[in-house]
């Protein structure tokens, strides 16, 4: 999810989908650094069977 647009609504409209779908999902800014590490949250909830919403993005 952009992070722009994640830093006025939050987190809460993206939980109902990683719920329901099972999908892990990570807010993250554009920056290479930014994307590298948003990469490995989701990797790392993947290995550990986890579908949350993480914000990367502070």
């Amino acid at each position: 999810e952009p992070g722009h647009v994640s830093t006025i609504i939050g987190v809460r409209p993206y939980e109902a989908i990683s719920r329901k779908y099972k999908i892990p999902q990570v807010i993250a800014g554009f920056e290479p650094l930014d994307i590298l590490m948003a990469v490995y949250m989701i990797a790392r909830q993947v290995k550990n069977s986890e579908s949350i919403v993480e914000n990367e993005y502070n």
